[in-house]
């Protein structure tokens, strides 16, 4: 199973309708359905993105399985959430990288992403969840995923609990999956 089926596959036992999520890289909107579905008509989904391809890709996704009421989208970075996001959330879903069929130049930046997890931390309900999956496969990939993984280890344990997968290696250099949660 790849990881971000493993990814949609705990997301969907863990929220519930009427929840509020963050998906913090919209990319061409998989994540932003799945979160939009599972949220139904009485939640709400934030998505974020810099690239305008990203905003409109995901918006003709929505669009396309009728989920675009229940989804706000913002062509900003993803360290700006908590100027963006007024109430808490039961998940944030980072997906991280570039744009899938878009420029590769264009890539997520260790600096802006640490942002956007602190950001999404100060968000998450207790019980709340992180779902962030790193690309080491590419240089800015590679420095990208060494931080978050640091940045994950040193969480404090009295608040939050993580699980590293790591797949067997299909890939010269697989991506790699976080899943950290709040305590109750």
């Amino acid at each position: 199973m790849r990881l971000v089926e493993a990814a949609h596959q705990r997301l969907s036992k863990h929220l519930r309708e009427g929840d509020c999520a963050i998906d913090a890289t919209i990319g061409n909107g998989g994540d932003t359905c799945l979160l939009a579905r599972i949220v139904g008509t009485t939640g709400m989904v934030y998505g974020f993105d810099v690239q305008t391809a990203a905003i409109l890709a995901t918006r003709e996704a929505l669009q396309t399985m009728g989920l675009g009421a229940q989804v706000r989208l913002f062509e900003r970075c993803h360290s700006e959430m908590t100027n963006l996001v007024e109430t808490s959330v039961r998940a944030a879903v980072f997906n991280l990288g570039y744009l899938p069929k878009g420029d590769h130049s264009v890539t997520t930046k260790t600096e802006s992403t640490l942002g956007g997890l602190n950001a999404a931390c100060s968000l998450l309900a207790p019980g709340g969840v992180l779902s962030v999956i790193v690309y080491p496969g590419h240089p800015t990939g590679k420095v990208e995923a060494k931080a978050v993984i640091n940045w994950v280890q040193a969480l404090d344990r009295r608040v939050w609990t993580y699980e590293h997968h790591r797949p067997e290696a299909r890939l010269k250099v697989p991506p790699e999956w976080l899943w950290v949660e709040r305590r109750k």
